[in-house]
């Protein structure tokens, strides 16, 4: 003769266990959305870790400050990356460019 293992069966939940369990998760979840949505309002990004430059030729003026740039933001930790341009028209055309993610581009400059 074989013995049958009694299966074991969870009772259903009960409407005092609903409202336990809503009692202890609601504020619970509440909390963690209200702290998500006070962080969002009052914490900024992080300033970026290298910068994009465009600048006249490499003789000229622009250049040069743009090296002092580099100088100055290297302490800091930010790269400079300096690109040299053939004058305004080409400057305006890498603002344009696809893919640009400068400021500038999502019309967030504030020149």
């Amino acid at each position: 003769m074989e013995l049958k293992r009694p299966r074991f069966r969870r009772p259903p939940l009960e409407r005092a266990a609903w409202r336990e369990w809503l009692i202890i998760v609601a504020p619970a979840l509440l909390l963690v959305v209200a702290a998500f949505y006070i962080t969002s309002r009052f914490v900024q990004p992080a300033p970026p870790k290298s910068i994009v430059i465009t600048t006249g030729g490499e003789s000229g003026a622009y250049y040069k400050f743009a090296q002092r740039y580099r100088t100055a933001l290297k302490r800091d930790g930010i790269d400079l990356i300096i690109k040299p341009s053939a004058g305004s028209l080409q400057n305006l055309q890498r603002l344009r460019g696809a893919g640009n993610a400068t400021p500038a581009r999502r019309g967030k400059c504030n020149a």
